[in-house]
């Protein structure tokens, strides 16, 4: 790595293959490059875009292109950079054809520029990789970054003579083990079943880089009088549900809210996301079914089903097939419909109210419910800008709503309530910073803030709200926006701090 030929600067070699680092001393051979694609390319990224990553690509950092070159095959190599740091082990800026950390150079494939304005790295990268994003080079997926942040170190302190140099060349072999239920497979894209068979894609978005939420497909409705074809009754429906997804939180809630425990079952998934979605194991198996992955259950009603999976599912023992997954829906079935068979006697959707709270459901599903998604997925500045500034102007307005009563709809506890918890609880945790919602937590809203402790205290929304399922879910499932898949500790939440809620009851 580095070097202009002796000196303090000896060219070794650095290479990444599937998440290892390895390190060699000046003269040594370096392994054959196994280089993945998926970075983002800022800071680098080898090149291989076109027809099965076949053709040369480039890399680069901000501005300043640097070429990369085409491992053989189909795996792209490339040299990169990391912000102008490493190139040949100084920090000169880089320049076409200059090699980076990762010197790529094989027999085959010539060296090319970086991408656009050179802020993009080469495509392609690895037969797993799409063909149109970034390869890996200067900042290995970012997940080797705080290597390549100390191989940086090293170099500049070995040219000072600096001990801390002392010993450093020796063979970096790998980072540490994952323990054995966050070993995932890489999951670079969402997927859907089409005409019945699993497809990688990517999340749909409209032509100004807008993430769009696809329509739900199953919409039956269980009823009193069983004229939907679903009659009500103990032990005949089954939930799928996920205590990491918001909108399958919802379901859990009022199951528990209305005591329906022993009236519907329920199967809770692996919180994160396999390489073909949600998926039972045997901690968290599939004891109706017996599947292994939701998207069985979804091709056993449906075996040309075409669309996501996603939960929560209602299911029908006595049919075998899914009722609905569309989470609003389901919730105001638990509440009214099967409400005969509930051991609590509450009502979350009273007659008098009902017009109001599905008003405030309305008002808060874009812009907050699917709108911490929006800043999340989008694709352009412009439509993150758009999103983040949408849903914080719509928490504002729930802010003030709450300032002179306890629940949205007053003094009384409802399906509203319900639906924006599931979204607060998650926030400061996840979508703050996971999916880039930080202009405000949650805990700096005066209103927002105690609200969220009032409902977290109540026994039905603390039993089902599982912060080590939603982070694992979110931060390990979404490799795109948090390449590392590291999980982090914090932040604290003090949940059970006093809210003084209850003085606005009356």
């Amino acid at each position: 790595m580095g070097g202009n030929g002796g000196g303090p600067f000896e060219r070794g070699w650095l290479t990444a293959t599937m998440g290892a680092v390895r390190m060699g001393a000046a003269g040594a051979t370096p392994p054959s490059l196994g280089l993945r694609g998926g970075n983002d390319g800022r800071c680098g990224g080898g090149g291989a875009p076109g027809a099965e990553g076949r053709d040369a690509g480039g890399c680069g950092t901000d501005g300043l292109p640097s070429a990369g070159r085409a491992a053989a095959g189909r795996t792209g190599a490339g040299g990169g950079v990391l912000r102008g740091v490493l190139v040949d082990g100084a920090g000169a800026a880089p320049a076409r054809g200059t090699p980076g950390v990762s010197d790529g150079r094989t027999e085959t494939g010539p060296a090319a520029p970086g991408g656009p304005s050179g802020r993009r790295g080469g495509g392609g990268g690895s037969e797993r990789a799409a063909p149109s994003r970034g390869g890996v080079g200067g900042s290995f997926l970012g997940e080797l970054g705080s290597s390549l942040m100390r191989l940086a170190v090293f170099h500049r302190s070995r040219a000072l003579g600096s001990p801390l140099s002392q010993g450093f060349c020796q063979p970096i072999t790998s980072l540490p083990p994952l323990d054995s239920h966050s070993m995932r497979p890489d999951i670079q894209h969402m997927g859907r079943l089409i005409d019945g068979r699993w497809t990688t894609d990517d999340l749909k978005t409209d032509g100004h880089g807008r993430f769009l939420r696809e329509d739900t497909l199953f919409r039956g409705k269980v009823t009193r009088d069983g004229s939907s074809g679903f009659q009500a009754a103990p032990g005949r429906y089954h939930l799928y549900a996920s205590f990491a997804c918001p909108w399958a939180h919802r379901t859990l809630i009022l199951r528990e809210l209305k005591g329906l425990t022993r009236v519907i079952s329920v199967s809770v998934t692996e919180p994160v996301l396999s390489d073909k979605g949600w998926c039972f194991n045997e901690r968290h198996p599939d004891e109706v079914n017996g599947a292994s992955h939701l998207m069985d259950v979804y091709l056993k009603a449906n075996p040309r089903y075409t669309g996501r999976v996603t939960v929560p599912v209602l299911w029908d023992r006595r049919e075998q097939t899914i009722v609905s997954n569309e989470s609003r829906e389901i919730v105001r079935m638990l509440d009214c419909e099967l409400g005969d068979f509930a051991e609590h006697d509450v009502n979350l959707c009273p007659s008098a109210l009902r017009g109001e709270i599905d008003a405030l459901l309305d008002a808060m599903y874009a812009p907050v419910n699917d709108g911490v998604y929006r800043c999340g997925f989008a694709k352009t500045q412009l439509a993150y800008e758009e999103a983040v500034q949408t849903l914080f102007d719509a928490l504002t307005d729930f802010d003030r709503r709450l300032q002179s009563q306890r629940y949205l709809c007053g003094s009384t506890l409802t399906e509203a309530d319900v639906c924006l918890y599931t979204t607060l609880v998650r926030f400061d945790p996840v979508y703050h910073y996971h999916f880039k919602c930080n202009l405000r937590r949650i805990a700096d809203y005066p209103q927002l803030g105690p609200y969220l402790r009032d409902l977290y205290g109540i026994p039905a929304f603390r039993a089902t709200t599982d912060f080590d399922h939603i982070k694992r879910h979110y931060y390990m499932s979404h490799p795109t926006l948090n390449p590392s898949r590291i999980v982090p500790k914090g932040p604290r939440l003090d949940l059970d701090a006093p809210h003084e809620r209850d003085k606005l009851a009356r």
